[in-house]
């Protein structure tokens, strides 16, 4: 039997090791991505803030892992005279998300509540949890005031 030459051992270890690295990124993509995620979310359950913002644009966006929509609104920031990313989505406390969405209207100045911050690595936004005037703070139901 024929001895390896010293180029087939390179190019096997070369071999060796890019298994090696596929299979510790392929292990960091499932485990230690979603922990993060899981931690960045637990983090921002406990951020809350109030802006005073005007609707700019705001559109529905179809779900990629379920059926159904979730809402990115664009306004301009009174306070701070900047842009922000809002995004209107179910959560614990309220689910009637489409109706809060149909409710608000481009153009109008609204005070609103948002559970969460921007976060652009992972294309999260802020979860607008409340809308002053549009609805009553207990329940989340419409007021009477939006349909007279």
């Amino acid at each position: 039997m024929k001895k390896p030459s010293k180029k087939t051992i390179i190019c096997f270890a070369i071999i060796i090791a890019c298994v090696a690295v596929a299979f510790a990124a392929q292990w960091y993509i499932n485990v230690s991505v979603p922990a993060q995620l899981a931690e960045i979310k637990e983090e921002q359950a406990e951020i809350r803030n109030t802006y005073t913002v005007t609707i700019t644009k705001a559109f529905p966006v179809p779900r990629s892992e379920e059926p159904g929509y979730f809402y990115l609104v664009y306004a301009y920031d009174l306070d701070a005279c900047i842009f922000r990313t809002f995004e209107m989505d179910d959560w614990a406390e309220r689910q009637n998300t489409s109706d809060w969405f149909g409710a608000i209207e481009v153009g109008e100045t609204y005070t609103i509540e948002v559970l969460g911050e921007r976060r652009p690595p992972v294309s999260e936004y802020p979860n607008i949890i409340w809308i002053e005037g549009l609805y009553t703070r207990d329940d989340g139901r419409l007021t009477d005031m939006l349909w007279n």
